[in-house]
Formats: C-alpha cells, sequence, structure tokens
C-alpha cells in the first residue's frame, strides 16, 4: 500500500480534524480564561539552628534535624493544626494549602493557593505560628520573661568578658615593658586573676546561654514569612496540550471511520480490490434528483456525455476475441445509478450511428419507461409470454408491438412491460435466449437494463446470456463487500465481466477521464476533436451547437 493510502483518511476528513483542533483550543483558552486568578504564598520555617550555627557540626545533628523536619510538615496537615488556625483567623475553611519538608535539608515549607493574596498571606503565616506553638520553643509568657532576663545578663557577661579580655592584653603589654623581677612576678599574678575571671564569667555566660533554649535541635523558627504573587496556570500549555489531544483523537477518528466504513472511495483501485477495471467515473447521475437524467441527450457536449463515450470504446476493445455486441448494465443495490448508465450508454452508441436496442430487462422495479416516457403496458414480459418460434417465423412482425422508438435517432427500447408474478423464470426461459439471438440479427447493440445482484437471480440469469456485463457502483455508498459477492455471483454463471463504473464521484464533475489513456482533458480541448455527426450536430454552424457549449 502507498504512502498516499495512510494519507488519504487525513485529506478525507480534514475538516473533521480541523474542526475538532479549534473546537478543543478555543472551549479549553475560554474555560481557564473564566477561572480566577489565584495566589500561593509559601512560608519557609527551619528546625533547629545548632547545626547551622556550629562550625562543626555533625551528621546526627543533620539526620535529626531532617527527621523532625518531616514530622513537622506531617503535623501541619493534621486536624489539630487546622482547627487551630481556623479558629485564631476567625474562619469556617481554609484555602488549598500544602506542607512539606525540602528534601535533604531542614526546611519546612508551608504554601497556601487563594484567590485573595491577602487571606493567603495570613493563612500560611499563622499555619507556620501554630507549628511553632506545637514545638518546644513555643515558651510561656513566664518563661519568656525569664528569657529575656537571662537575655539581660548574657549581655553584661558579654560586656565584662570583652573589658576583662582587654585588661589581660594590657597587662600583658605592660609586662614586656618591666626589668624588675618583682614588677613582673606582680603583673603576671594580675593576669592569672584576670584569666580566672575571665574563665569564670564565660563558664555562667555558657550556662545562661543554655537556658535560653538557642541552639536547641528540636525548636523551629521562621526564617521566610510569607509572601502572596500569582500563580503561573500554565494556560498557553494547557491549551496547546488540549489541542494536540484534540489532534490526535480526531485523526484515530478518522482513521477508525475509514476502517469501519466499506464503500468504495474515490481513489479506490478497482482492479486492486475486485479484480476488474474502472471503467470511468461519473459525477452523479440519480434519476430521483434529477429532472432530466438523459444527459446525453439534454447536454452532448458535457464532460460526463464525453465519459460516457470513452465507456463505449472501452466496452469496444474489453475483448477483442469477443463481439462485445450485447451488454448488460447492472449494480449490486438498489438506486447506484445503473438505470441512468444504461439510459445514456445506449444514446451514446446510438449517436455513434449504430441501431441500438435499450432493454428494461428490470421486471421487479422498472425505470426505463419513466427515462424515457413511454408507455410499459406491452413490454418484455408480455413479448415473452406471446412468442412462440414455431407461430412467430416473421420475427420483425411479431417485434413490432413491443418495441417503441425513442427521440434519438437509432435507439428503440423495449419497456419491462407487466410485472409478472415470477419474473426469473421468465428471463431465465429458453424463449429469452432465441428473442436476444434474433434481436441481434436485427440491431448493432442491445442494452439490457438488469435488476440489483443481491435482491435477485434474474441479473445473473441475464449476464449468462449477454456478451458483457459491467457493474455500477456508487461512491461512499456502494460497500466493497457487496461489490465482492456481485462479482462471485456473476462468475458462477461465466458471465464477461469487463469492468466497473463508479458513479457519484463529485470529482469528475468538471474533467473527462479517458480509460485508454488514463490521461485528463479539458472541456474546451474535447469540444475542438468532438464529431459533430457523433453528437447529433450535423451543422456546426447551427445555434444549438453554440447554446450547447
Amino acid at each position: 500500500m502507498e504512502l498516499k493510502n495512510y494519507l488519504t483518511p487525513l485529506q478525507r476528513w480534514w475538516w473533521l480534524i480541523a474542526l475538532s483542533v479549534v473546537l478543543a483550543g478555543a472551549s479549553s483558552y475560554f474555560f481557564i480564561s473564566q477561572q480566577p486568578v489565584q495566589y500561593i504564598s509559601k512560608a519557609t520555617l527551619m528546625v533547629g539552628q545548632e547545626a547551622i550555627n556550629d562550625p562543626n557540626p555533625n551528621s546526627n545533628q543533620f539526620f535529626l534535624a531532617r527527621q523532625l523536619a518531616d514530622i513537622y510538615a506531617d503535623m501541619a496537615t493534621r486536624d489539630l493544626v487546622k482547627d487551630a488556625t481556623k479558629k485564631t483567623l476567625g474562619l469556617t475553611w481554609l484555602p488549598e494549602y500544602f506542607a512539606n519538608a525540602v528534601p535533604e535539608t531542614q526546611f519546612i515549607e508551608i504554601a497556601v493557593v487563594d484567590t485573595i493574596p491577602e487571606r493567603s498571606e495570613i493563612v500560611a503565616n499563622e499555619l507556620a505560628a501554630q507549628l511553632i506553638r506545637l514545638s518546644p520553643s513555643n515558651l510561656t509568657e513566664e518563661e519568656q520573661e525569664r528569657i529575656d532576663f537571662v537575655d539581660t545578663q548574657l549581655d553584661l557577661l558579654q560586656v565584662q568578658i570583652e573589658a576583662t579580655v582587654e585588661e589581660i592584653l594590657a597587662k600583658s603589654e605592660e609586662l614586656g615593658e618591666q626589668f624588675s623581677a618583682r614588677e613582673i612576678a606582680n603583673i603576671r599574678n594580675e593576669i592569672a586573676a584576670l584569666e580566672t575571671k575571665r574563665n569564670t564569667l564565660q563558664s555562667n555566660y555558657a550556662s545562661l546561654l543554655d537556658q535560653t533554649g538557642q541552639g536547641d535541635i528540636n525548636a523551629i523558627s521562621i526564617i521566610e514569612p510569607a509572601f502572596a504573587y500569582p500563580v503561573d496556570t500554565g494556560s498557553f500549555m494547557a491549551v496547546a496540550t488540549a489541542m494536540v489531544v484534540a489532534l490526535v483523537l480526531s485523526a484515530s477518528t478518522a482513521y477508525l471511520i475509514e476502517y469501519l466504513d466499506d464503500t468504495i472511495k474515490p481513489q479506490d483501485e478497482a482492479l486492486e480490490l475486485f479484480g476488474l477495471p474502472k471503467l470511468i467515473s461519473l459525477p452523479v447521475l440519480d434519476f430521483l434528483n434529477d429532472e432530466d437524467p438523459l444527459i446525453t441527450v439534454r447536454s452532448p457536449l458535457s464532460p460526463t456525455s464525453e465519459t460516457f463515450r470513452s465507456l463505449r470504446t472501452s466496452i469496444k476493445f474489453a475483448n477483442l476475441d469477443k463481439n462485445n455486441r450485447s451488454l448488460v448494465v447492472l449494480s449490486p443495490n438498489q438506486s447506484e445509478g445503473k438505470s441512468m448508465i444504461a439510459a445514456n450508454t445506449a444514446v451514446i452508441w446510438a449517436k455513434g450511428g449504430s441501431r441500438v436496442l435499450l432493454i428494461d430487462g428490470d421486471l421487479r422495479r422498472p425505470t426505463q419507461h419513466k427515462l424515457f416516457n413511454i408507455d410499459r403496458s406491452n413490454g418484455l414480459s408480455t413479448m415473452l409470454l406471446d412468442y412462440q418460434a414455431e407461430e412467430h417465423e416473421d420475427f420483425a412482425g411479431f417485434l413490432k408491438p413491443f418495441v417503441q422508438s425513442s427521440l434519438v435517432p437509432g435507439l428503440d427500447l423495449i419497456a419491462s412491460g407487466p410485472i409478472p408474478p415470477s419474473p426469473a423464470e421468465l428471463i431465465g426461459s429458453r424463449k429469452m435466449v432465441e428473442i436476444l439471438d434474433k434481436l441481434l440479427e436485427i440491431y448493432d447493440y442491445i442494452v439490457i437494463d438488469a435488476p440489483s445482484v443481491l435482491a435477485v437471480t434474474d441479473p445473473s440469469i441475464l449476464s449468462s446470456l449477454a456478451d458483457s456485463t459491467v457493474v455500477v457502483a456508487f461512491v461512499n455508498k456502494t460497500r466493497r463487500q457487496h461489490i465482492n459477492e456481485t462479482i462471485k455471483r456473476l462468475k458462477r454463471v461465466n458471465a464477461n465481466l469487463v469492468g466497473i463504473i463508479y458513479n457519484g464521484d463529485k470529482e469528475q464533475t468538471h474533467q473527462v477521464a479517458y480509460v485508454e489513456t488514463g490521461s485528463v482533458q479539458p472541456l474546451d480541448t474535447i469540444v475542438t476533436d468532438l464529431d459533430l455527426e457523433d453528437v447529433g450536430l450535423e451543422d456546426e454552424s447551427e445555434p444549438d451547437w453554440i447554446n450547447q457549449l
């Protein structure tokens, strides 16, 4: 299978794919644009400061801080923290938020998402405060007063320590200037006393510092308060994703439709699918929707009429070993245009200078009498009933009541006649064979409009009696399975299948396809090459010739 066959579903259903992509993009953009702007506020806390402040921390300190961070992050999502936060802020609900420990660190992030930026900041900060209150770092008022007192004492001790250190430095300088042994001994004693004082002060300072709790591992502090900023909703990516998904789904739908759709398509290769060549492709020929279905009479110079001339040539050269003088036109199902094609084919053959007989062999749903506006009360069915070979040696005289002339010179018609109770028995009788043989002695060509193959057995019988048979299939309507079944039934009776005619091919409206050469010729070129006698116009100066262009 060629690459173009894989691309055909996309070409045929491009409008569905484009519509799906546009609708998906527009609907997703509209939905996103209707959503209120959301803001996110993040408060960052740190568990313990000992590992950070210690110039020589150990791994146990960091490990313990990370474990505590995970525990506190989980506590922040519990009802205990939620209820306390709602009670403090006077809220009945909290915006969406999440708390997690930053991997491989001792930090905790509390993020609140809300449509009101101020509320997201307040909630995030209060959640952090509630978490701190649950930690040992939370102090009562008395404990805080004690801590403040200790801090004051620490400040005093720090001043004293610094002053003592300065005195020690001054005494050390003074010691270097003395020469007296007594003075040197006295200064050394003073330095020793100052060092003892310094050590005492430092010991007191360290003792008081432990009472403040500063540097504890299990202590939480806010290092970055919450600040609200707009959330990037990724609207562009959301719209693009929706369009890509729609593209994939619609393209898949197109391939699924093509897979489930078993009808023939204009580009289908009949020889590859059915083992028969495609003779011609015609625009829509439908008796029910066309006031003047005989286009070869109405517009003899139209592209469609020229296509029928191409069909005439194709049938003549279909089998050079046989004299293809009788042709059966049939279709797998009803309403596929086979009667229209049979009538126009007969007209083209008659316009070519041949004596042609068109027989309406559809004794169930006859159509030809409507196309040519003739009486069908006396036709094929009555002729088969009345015919007796031994009683009608003058066949031309016997034939006269059943044959009707048309407005096309050289074209005669035999209508269906009254619909008999058993059409298949009449068609399959010996009389039908004898009548066809005698008719071929009078006419150059006989075209038979046969019923639908899959409905009855009549067309199979007629195909076995005729020199050639063509199958009419309607594009986007006739199923491939039905065509294959039709061909199978006709081959059982050894019918000479010439090929398939595609009806309803809209691409053939403005061009003519020649089966013999496979070329395409525009209308103006066709007009210059036509034989005017062939189209019923003997004098090119006639005004009708101009009007029909």
